[in-house]
Protein backbone atom coordinates (compact mmCIF):
# COMPACT_ATOMS: atom_id res chain seq x y z
CA UNK A 1 0.00 0.00 0.00
CA UNK A 2 1.34 3.35 -0.57
CA UNK A 3 -0.28 7.03 1.15
CA UNK A 4 0.26 10.41 0.48
CA UNK A 5 0.54 13.53 2.85
CA UNK A 6 -3.17 14.12 4.74
CA UNK A 7 -5.04 11.18 3.31
CA UNK A 8 -6.09 8.48 5.10
CA UNK A 9 -6.05 5.30 2.82
CA UNK A 10 -7.32 1.49 3.23
CA UNK A 11 -6.26 -1.68 1.22
CA UNK A 12 -7.05 -5.10 1.82
CA UNK A 13 -4.74 -8.00 1.34
CA UNK A 14 -4.28 -12.00 2.77
CA UNK A 15 -0.75 -12.23 3.89
CA UNK A 16 0.99 -15.60 5.19
CA UNK A 17 1.90 -16.02 8.82
CA UNK A 18 4.00 -17.71 11.01
CA UNK A 19 1.89 -19.61 13.29
CA UNK A 20 4.81 -20.69 15.29
CA UNK A 21 6.72 -17.74 15.97
CA UNK A 22 6.44 -15.21 18.72
CA UNK A 23 4.60 -12.78 16.75
CA UNK A 24 2.84 -13.43 13.47
CA UNK A 25 3.85 -11.07 10.90
CA UNK A 26 6.06 -7.99 10.19
CA UNK A 27 5.39 -4.26 8.94
CA UNK A 28 7.70 -2.17 7.77
CA UNK A 29 7.10 1.62 6.53
CA UNK A 30 9.16 3.62 4.27
CA UNK A 31 9.30 7.36 4.05
CA UNK A 32 6.85 10.19 5.92
CA UNK A 33 5.21 8.82 9.74
CA UNK A 34 2.20 7.15 9.93
CA UNK A 35 -0.26 5.98 12.50
CA UNK A 36 -1.93 2.12 10.76
CA UNK A 37 -4.53 0.47 11.80
CA UNK A 38 -5.18 -3.12 10.97
CA UNK A 39 -8.22 -5.34 11.45
CA UNK A 40 -8.98 -9.05 10.16
CA UNK A 41 -11.63 -10.40 7.76
CA UNK A 42 -11.33 -14.33 7.63
CA UNK A 43 -8.27 -16.50 7.61
CA UNK A 44 -7.17 -19.55 5.79
CA UNK A 45 -5.95 -22.74 7.35
CA UNK A 46 -5.42 -26.22 5.59
CA UNK A 47 -7.64 -28.57 4.39
CA UNK A 48 -9.02 -30.94 7.06
CA UNK A 49 -8.64 -28.96 10.02
CA UNK A 50 -11.28 -28.26 11.93
CA UNK A 51 -12.30 -24.24 12.23
CA UNK A 52 -11.31 -22.84 15.04
CA UNK A 53 -9.13 -25.71 16.59
CA UNK A 54 -5.81 -23.72 15.97
CA UNK A 55 -4.29 -20.35 15.48
CA UNK A 56 -5.18 -18.57 11.64
CA UNK A 57 -2.78 -20.87 9.80
CA UNK A 58 -1.69 -20.51 6.81
CA UNK A 59 -1.67 -22.94 3.34
CA UNK A 60 0.91 -24.02 1.21
CA UNK A 61 -1.14 -23.00 -1.43
CA UNK A 62 -4.02 -20.76 -1.65
CA UNK A 63 -5.75 -22.50 -3.98
CA UNK A 64 -6.12 -25.78 -1.48
CA UNK A 65 -7.16 -23.83 1.42
CA UNK A 66 -10.58 -23.84 2.82
CA UNK A 67 -11.14 -20.15 3.67
CA UNK A 68 -14.01 -19.67 6.98
CA UNK A 69 -15.73 -16.73 6.13
CA UNK A 70 -15.83 -14.30 9.11
CA UNK A 71 -19.70 -15.10 10.84
CA UNK A 72 -19.56 -18.21 8.92
CA UNK A 73 -20.40 -21.67 10.42
CA UNK A 74 -18.13 -24.60 9.20
CA UNK A 75 -15.90 -24.99 6.09
CA UNK A 76 -16.34 -22.36 3.03
CA UNK A 77 -14.84 -22.98 -0.44
CA UNK A 78 -14.01 -19.54 -2.71
CA UNK A 79 -16.05 -19.50 -5.94
CA UNK A 80 -15.30 -16.52 -7.89
CA UNK A 81 -17.34 -14.82 -10.59
CA UNK A 82 -16.82 -12.05 -13.36
CA UNK A 83 -17.48 -8.96 -11.56
CA UNK A 84 -20.61 -7.82 -11.02
CA UNK A 85 -22.72 -4.58 -9.87
CA UNK A 86 -23.92 -5.01 -6.44
CA UNK A 87 -25.35 -1.36 -5.83
CA UNK A 88 -24.76 2.08 -7.25
CA UNK A 89 -25.75 5.19 -4.89
CA UNK A 90 -25.83 7.32 -8.17
CA UNK A 91 -28.89 6.65 -10.38
CA UNK A 92 -30.75 4.95 -7.49
CA UNK A 93 -30.80 6.24 -3.54
CA UNK A 94 -28.34 9.16 -3.39
CA UNK A 95 -25.47 9.88 -1.12
CA UNK A 96 -25.14 8.94 1.91
CA UNK A 97 -24.67 11.24 4.59
CA UNK A 98 -23.20 11.03 7.96
CA UNK A 99 -24.57 8.57 9.77
CA UNK A 100 -26.86 6.62 7.03
CA UNK A 101 -27.13 3.40 7.20
CA UNK A 102 -28.82 1.45 3.75
CA UNK A 103 -28.90 -2.66 3.88
CA UNK A 104 -28.48 -4.29 0.00
CA UNK A 105 -28.81 -7.67 -0.96
CA UNK A 106 -26.48 -9.54 -3.09
CA UNK A 107 -28.37 -12.54 -4.95
CA UNK A 108 -31.30 -12.96 -7.26
CA UNK A 109 -33.43 -10.26 -9.99
CA UNK A 110 -34.16 -7.32 -7.80
CA UNK A 111 -30.47 -5.26 -8.21
CA UNK A 112 -31.36 -3.23 -9.70
CA UNK A 113 -33.36 -1.67 -7.97
CA UNK A 114 -30.56 -0.66 -6.02
CA UNK A 115 -28.71 0.42 -8.55
CA UNK A 116 -27.20 -2.58 -9.40
CA UNK A 117 -27.24 -5.66 -12.43
CA UNK A 118 -29.84 -8.28 -11.61
CA UNK A 119 -28.62 -11.60 -10.89
CA UNK A 120 -24.71 -11.50 -10.24
CA UNK A 121 -24.73 -15.13 -9.94
CA UNK A 122 -24.82 -15.13 -6.21
CA UNK A 123 -26.47 -18.22 -4.89
CA UNK A 124 -28.79 -18.15 -1.63
CA UNK A 125 -26.60 -20.43 -0.25
CA UNK A 126 -23.33 -18.13 0.10
CA UNK A 127 -22.32 -17.24 3.31
CA UNK A 128 -20.13 -14.53 2.69
CA UNK A 129 -19.45 -12.59 -0.48
CA UNK A 130 -16.17 -10.73 -1.50
CA UNK A 131 -16.93 -7.05 -2.49
CA UNK A 132 -15.24 -3.90 -3.82
CA UNK A 133 -16.12 -0.66 -2.42
CA UNK A 134 -15.61 2.50 -4.21
CA UNK A 135 -16.31 5.94 -2.21
CA UNK A 136 -17.25 8.30 -5.51
CA UNK A 137 -16.34 12.01 -5.13
CA UNK A 138 -16.49 12.41 -1.17
CA UNK A 139 -17.37 16.10 -0.01
CA UNK A 140 -15.04 15.68 2.99
CA UNK A 141 -13.12 13.13 4.90
CA UNK A 142 -15.04 9.90 6.40
CA UNK A 143 -15.43 6.22 6.93
CA UNK A 144 -17.56 3.15 6.13
CA UNK A 145 -18.47 0.39 7.96
CA UNK A 146 -20.41 -2.91 6.75
CA UNK A 147 -21.58 -6.07 8.30
CA UNK A 148 -23.90 -8.63 8.02
CA UNK A 149 -27.50 -7.77 7.89
CA UNK A 150 -29.58 -8.10 11.59
CA UNK A 151 -26.29 -7.73 13.22
CA UNK A 152 -24.57 -5.48 15.60
CA UNK A 153 -22.47 -3.13 14.10
CA UNK A 154 -18.69 -3.81 14.37
CA UNK A 155 -16.51 -1.33 15.51
CA UNK A 156 -13.75 -1.46 12.79
CA UNK A 157 -13.41 0.48 9.69
CA UNK A 158 -13.60 -1.25 6.25
CA UNK A 159 -12.98 1.92 4.42
CA UNK A 160 -11.43 5.52 5.09
CA UNK A 161 -12.06 8.41 2.31
CA UNK A 162 -10.94 12.28 1.71
CA UNK A 163 -12.52 15.33 0.35
CA UNK A 164 -12.56 14.54 -3.88
CA UNK A 165 -10.78 10.93 -3.92
CA UNK A 166 -12.34 8.78 -5.36
CA UNK A 167 -10.91 5.53 -3.52
CA UNK A 168 -11.49 1.43 -3.83
CA UNK A 169 -11.15 -1.30 -1.01
CA UNK A 170 -12.15 -5.14 -1.32
CA UNK A 171 -12.97 -7.19 1.36
CA UNK A 172 -14.80 -10.45 2.62
CA UNK A 173 -17.99 -9.80 3.97
CA UNK A 174 -20.26 -12.15 5.88
CA UNK A 175 -23.82 -12.02 4.84
CA UNK A 176 -27.26 -13.30 6.29
CA UNK A 177 -28.30 -15.66 3.65
CA UNK A 178 -31.82 -16.15 5.68
CA UNK A 179 -32.62 -12.11 5.42
CA UNK A 180 -34.41 -9.93 3.42
CA UNK A 181 -31.12 -7.94 2.89
CA UNK A 182 -27.67 -9.76 2.87
CA UNK A 183 -25.59 -6.88 4.57
CA UNK A 184 -25.72 -3.26 5.93
CA UNK A 185 -23.62 -0.24 5.40
CA UNK A 186 -23.15 3.09 7.25
CA UNK A 187 -21.05 6.10 6.37
CA UNK A 188 -19.39 8.47 8.86
CA UNK A 189 -19.00 11.96 8.13
CA UNK A 190 -18.87 13.86 4.87
CA UNK A 191 -21.56 13.22 2.30
CA UNK A 192 -20.42 10.52 -0.77
CA UNK A 193 -21.48 8.31 -3.17
CA UNK A 194 -20.67 4.24 -3.19
CA UNK A 195 -20.70 1.57 -6.02
CA UNK A 196 -19.82 -1.91 -4.86
CA UNK A 197 -19.07 -4.62 -7.11
CA UNK A 198 -18.91 -8.18 -6.25
CA UNK A 199 -16.07 -10.58 -7.12
CA UNK A 200 -16.89 -14.13 -5.52
CA UNK A 201 -18.98 -15.76 -2.61
CA UNK A 202 -17.95 -18.13 -0.15
CA UNK A 203 -20.49 -21.49 0.23
CA UNK A 204 -20.63 -24.80 2.75
CA UNK A 205 -18.02 -27.04 1.62
CA UNK A 206 -21.24 -29.90 1.70
CA UNK A 207 -23.23 -27.28 -0.64
CA UNK A 208 -20.07 -27.34 -3.17
CA UNK A 209 -20.02 -30.94 -3.07
CA UNK A 210 -23.64 -30.97 -3.95
CA UNK A 211 -23.42 -29.28 -6.92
Amino acid sequence: MAFTEGVSISNATALTICNNCPMDFNVKIYGASTNLVTEVVGYYQPVGQTPGDVPAAHSEAFADAIVLAPGAVGETHFVPVAPCRIFDTRPVGGAFGDGTTRDFRVWGDGLSSQGGTDNCGIPQTATAVHLNFTAVGPAGFGYLRAWPHGQAEPGATLMAFTEGVSISNATALSICNTCQNDFSVKIYGAETNLVTEVVGYYQPVSQAAEQ
